[in-house]
């Protein structure tokens, strides 16, 4: 198994990462994955600071650094090795979890903590250079939040929208991406369409075309079907 492979079992996160010492040097085998490098004068020995705890210093130059600096950890007091159990529930979970439960597993006394950090590790997992949507994609839109007396669907005026946009692999769904959005008017899907799919993409053939919209957006009567919500209004559809 890889060294820099982060453990997909149980019992490989318990055997790999037992201990703060096991988890600082996984840190420092991904930040220099081929042994040490001064990034001020290019030397090549360091040693550990014990009473720092992340940070270790240049034998040449005296210069120090923190392997964890500009990662997720950076300014956390918490125990790496609380924060790598964190990163083991949220990628090894089939299903997803809550920061309720995250909090509840790890044992943290705060419940904002647990959504910080969820937050920083679902934002980590985003690939930076990461492929457009290409295909066939079907773009909808969805409303979160709970009941509002007098105000359904749209009229609510408190629900965050959230746009969708998801891969047709035949009667399956490939990649998907999603986003929370302003409103639902043709500039601000147009600019979601923009961002998400593999450029230039076309109305799907035979689609209908909405008098609000830009001459690249299109609705299908077919999305009617999909399992985007509960009870879709309509779909955007693009190849």
């Amino acid at each position: 198994m890889d060294l820099l492979e982060f453990p997909s079992t149980e019992a490989e996160f318990r055997g790999r990462f037992a201990d703060e010492d096991q988890c600082r040097e996984y840190l420092a085998r991904l930040k220099w994955p081929e042994g040490f490098r001064c990034a001020h004068c290019a030397g090549d020995r360091a040693y550990f600071l014990p009473s720092k705890r992340v940070v270790y210093e240049c034998a040449g130059c005296g210069r120090q650094v923190s392997i964890i600096a500009g990662t997720i950890f950076e300014q956390s007091k918490k125990p790496l090795v609380l924060w790598f159990r964190a990163l083991f529930e949220v990628t090894a979970s089939k299903q997803g979890i809550s920061a309720a439960e995250l909090q509840r597993k790890l044992g943290l006394g705060s419940y904002q903590t647990a959504w910080s950090w969820l937050t920083k590790i679902r934002t980590a997992m985003v690939r930076p250079n990461r492929e457009p949507l290409a295909g066939e994609v079907e773009i909808d839109e969805s409303y979160l939040g709970g009941p509002e007396p007098g105000k359904p669907g749209r009229a609510a005026a408190d629900k965050a929208i959230v746009a969708a946009a998801v891969e047709k692999r035949g009667k399956s769904c490939g990649r998907v991406r999603l986003g929370v959005i302003a409103n639902v008017s043709a500039d601000v899907l147009t600019a979601f369409v923009g961002n998400h799919l593999a450029k230039p993409f076309t109305p799907t053939a035979g689609a209908a075309m909405p008098s609000s919209a830009r001459p690249a957006i299109a609705t299908s009567s077919r999305c009617c079907r999909s399992s985007i919500r509960p009870r879709p209004r309509c779909c955007l559809a693009f190849i």
